[in-house]
């Protein structure tokens, strides 16, 4: 279980530093006074690609309209689609480092055999499950104890 969980915080830092790395350079690309899109349009075809992998579907779905705004050559689509990505990775990514810390912790092990779903859960439904399950915990120490 350890290992997962430690293999899981890799996997989702991993990602977070990529996707962050991507979005600067998509920032950066994008105030050239040439703007290549077809090189937008593969950074942020590696942004869709991870964020998928992952389960971070709002960030993939993101990613749709920077393609439009690549596939049209639109330098104020592309960079309203930015802001927007940028956001949507923002929330997903204090989502996932909740899940991270969750991970960190010994008394919600659970986590490690919830599918991805879980990094839509907001953070107070997160506290309830961790809670309900420390309480579990705690009972069972409490019942071996009274035997």
């Amino acid at each position: 279980m350890v290992g997962t969980a430690h293999h899981f915080g890799q996997l989702i830092n991993t990602y977070c530093l990529d996707v962050e790395s991507i979005i600067s350079q998509l920032a950066s690309y994008i105030d050239l006074p040439d703007v290549d899109f077809s090189k937008l349009a593969a950074l942020t075809t590696e942004v869709a690609e991870r964020s998928s992998r992952i389960g971070a579907e709002h960030v993939r779905l993101a990613c749709v309209d920077l393609m439009q705004a690549c596939d049209q050559k639109q330098k104020q689509n592309f960079l309203r689609a930015l802001n927007w990505t940028k956001t949507e990775f923002g929330r997903t990514k204090n989502k996932l480092q909740v899940i991270v810390q969750a991970f960190a912790e010994p008394l919600c092990p659970f986590i490690s055999v919830m599918p991805f779903w879980i990094c839509f859960l907001n953070r107070r439904v997160l506290r309830s499950l961790c809670l309900v399950f420390m309480e579990r915990r705690i009972m069972r120490l409490e019942a071996k104890q009274q035997q």
